[in-house]
This record gives C-alpha cells, structure tokens and sequence, in this order.
C-alpha cells in the first residue's frame, strides 16, 4: 500500500466532516523508503493528520487468519494453546515495536 493509504484517510474523513482524525498509526510498513512514501502520498492527497509512527511487518506480531476468518474447533484449541505458549513474547515485541516506530509524546 502507498497512494491507496490516501485514499482510505481521505474517504474516512469526507465521509464524515465531524471526525477529526489527530493522527495515523501506520502499520505493516514495509521499511523506511515504504514509510516515506506513505507520508508523501497523504501529503500530495492533501491530508494534514499527522503520522505519528510507522510499525514495520514483523512475523513475531502477527495473528494468524484463514479466509473470512472461519476456523474449525480443533483449529481454534491449537491456536488459543499457541497463543497462550507465544503471548509474553509477542507483548514484549510489539511493545518494543511501538516504542522503536511511534512517537509516544506525541501520541499521548
């Protein structure tokens, strides 16, 4: 995604002109040269919320889906297991990622 990360902010806010959107949470950036690109193409689009970070794809973080989301029993204790052996070191990841990516003074 580039230009289309435009797209979405900008339908976001014409679609509804009493939403003030103060700042963007970029995730699934895909390295530095990705982030720049998305900051250009919400400036050339005009639009003025700030990004305050953008957080890299990073496997260790992600959550595993299938199509529509739909899983079966079995498949569902398999992943709360694998979730509840991962979790601390999933939390300790993603935490790291937000304080490396997002600019937390100004988010708060």
């Amino acid at each position: 995604m580039a230009r289309s990360v435009a797209a979405l902010v900008k339908g976001y806010t014409s679609f509804d002109q009493h939403l003030n959107v103060a700042g963007l949470l970029l995730n699934k950036v895909g390295g530095a040269a990705h982030g720049v690109w998305l900051r250009e193409a919400l400036g050339a689009a005009g639009q003025t919320a700030t990004v305050l970070g953008c957080i890299p794809k990073d496997d260790a973080v992600a959550v595993s889906e299938r199509y529509l989301g739909l899983t079966m029993p079995h498949e569902q204790q398999q992943q709360q297991q694998q979730r509840d052996k991962s979790m601390p070191p999933y939390l300790a990841k993603l935490s790291q990622l937000v304080v490396d990516h997002v600019d937390l003074e100004q988010l708060l």
